[in-house]
């Protein structure tokens, strides 16, 4: 037998190299941040590779005007190139996989030793006698995916302290990237169409995400024993996906991997946008440091669902109690109960949808097979049926708990019950095809579900040193 699998794949090496400078001025109202990184990744299997390079600078400054302002900055650059991948069903793929198709190869066949290549044309040759199975070796040389990214992404905050107790604050963020992506394969492979006949894509994904943060901001003590925090304000998050490609089919000239070298050409166009605007608030309210209230609500509004039906409010309220606190003579110093804690609580949140789901799309292909009188552009409403009717769906969860610990803090109990549901649902809904689409979104109805969380930690073996033998053992049950 021959040890094709181990001989195939390789050894896996991985560089990883940091640099970082950082520094502030005496008094700490100034302080900046630079780091470098690089990765170097090479995979076990061939063909597969990664390199990385990250640089982020960053700085505060407490101004004398009681202004603070801060930001950061950060660039990547990510480049990976990867071979054929696919499910693998033991006997066959889903697609076109390296993987399948090494581990497929029998032990009797000298995967390393044989030839891959048929000389005269370049394409792939296997043991097989039908020739039906893509030498995984022709794939490593002649197929994969590339994936170059250039990310830069940042914040800049401004903070304006009133007083002691009242501040504003304004936060901006940016993240921009761009993914040139590239799949190719050479022609005179098998099995797969795009194996047989040849096939380079090219596509640019290029996302933009803009966040806007701001905030009024207060912590005040009211009495003694009664202190109050809060914060009211607005944020907008949009998010923008632009891609642009082309795919080719059937190449010409065996190995030249440009478009004008294939028979046929494709556009790969999409769009995507989406903004959520939102106000929101918090209360916090505690008392003598053992009993805490917690009440928020906020409101968004989506761009991409109509007036009537783009906006959720969600409020929350949370509350805990902590008796050891309040009743010190429970409270044990060393073996008994060290610390418990009540916590009950209602939150919840929004979900919205993704893309234009109300909004009918039209594909247009151009130069179709129009057989004998040649190329034709056609025009045909998308199978994706659109729902005008689609709304947000809201996400509620009940829970209520304990935290304690135990035995001089050695053993640590967290017990929580929970509820969820979520109204409203959104879901891909299949459709019969005699009614011209094959799918739509819509509100599901309602899903619930509950449980019980419990937690437990014990110091099995805690020394007092801070070098000495400790052992803690956790079990968690849902």
């Amino acid at each position: 037998p021959y040890n094709s699998v181990e001989n195939f794949f390789r050894t896996g090496d991985v560089i990883n190299t940091s640099i970082n400078i950082r520094g502030n001025s005496e008094d700490g109202k100034l302080a900046y941040n630079v780091n470098y990184g690089h990765l170097d990744e090479t995979g076990f299997t061939p063909g597969n590779n990664v390199r990385r390079n990250t640089l982020a600078v960053g700085g505060r400054a407490q101004l004398t005007n009681n202004f603070t302002v801060s930001a950061t900055l950060n660039f990547s650059r990510n480049d990976v190139a990867s071979p054929p991948v696919a499910a693998s069903r033991g006997n066959g793929t889903l697609g076109f996989s390296t993987f399948a198709n090494v581990f497929f190869t029998p032990r009797s066949v000298d995967l390393m030793g044989l030839e891959y290549t048929i000389p005269e044309t370049g394409g792939s040759i296997y043991y097989r006698n039908g020739n039906d199975i893509i030498n995984p070796r022709w794939s490593v040389d002649n197929a994969g995916s590339t994936q170059l990214t250039n990310r830069v992404f940042g914040t800049a905050q401004l903070q304006y302290d009133f007083s002691d107790n009242l501040n504003v604050l304004y936060r901006a963020g940016v993240d921009f990237y761009n993914e040139r992506n590239t799949q190719y394969v050479n022609k005179n492979g098998v099995n797969f169409n795009q194996a047989i006949n040849g096939q380079y894509i090219t596509w640019d994904n290029n996302v933009r995400i803009w966040d806007h943060y701001i905030t009024v901001n207060g912590d005040y003590e009211i009495t003694d024993d009664v202190g109050i925090t809060f914060t009211a304000g607005a944020t907008s998050r949009s998010r923008e996906f632009d891609q642009q490609g082309v795919q080719s089919d059937g190449q010409i000239v065996f190995g030249v991997l440009r478009h004008f070298n294939f028979l046929t050409q494709q556009p790969i166009q999409n769009t995507n946008f989406r903004n959520i605007v939102g106000i929101f608030a918090e209360t916090s309210i505690d008392y003598s440091d053992f009993a805490f209230l917690t009440i928020s609500a906020r409101n968004d509004w989506v761009s991409n669902l109509p007036t009537e039906n783009n906006n959720q409010f969600y409020p929350s309220v949370s509350a805990s109690f902590l008796p050891t606190a309040a009743f010190p003579s429970i409270r044990s110093s060393e073996w008994g109960l060290n610390y418990l804690k009540l916590r009950a609580g209602i939150g919840t949140s929004a979900g919205f949808p993704t893309g234009f789901p109300t909004v009918q799309n039209l594909n247009l292909a151009t130069n179709v097979n129009g057989g004998n009188i040649g190329p034709v552009t056609t025009n045909a409403i998308s199978s994706f049926r659109a729902n005008p009717d689609l709304k947000p769906e809201l996400i509620s969860e009940f829970e209520v708990g304990f935290d304690s610990r135990f035995l001089n803090n050695r053993v640590n109990l967290n017990v929580s019950y929970f509820d969820r549901s979520t109204e409203d649902l959104i879901v891909f809904k299949p459709l019969a095809p005699s009614s011209g689409f094959t799918q739509t979104q819509d509100n599901i109805g309602k899903v619930e579900g509950d449980g019980w969380e419990v937690d437990l930690c014990v110091d099995l073996f805690k020394s007092d040193k801070e070098d000495g033998f400790n052992w803690n053992s956790r079990v968690n049950f849902t």
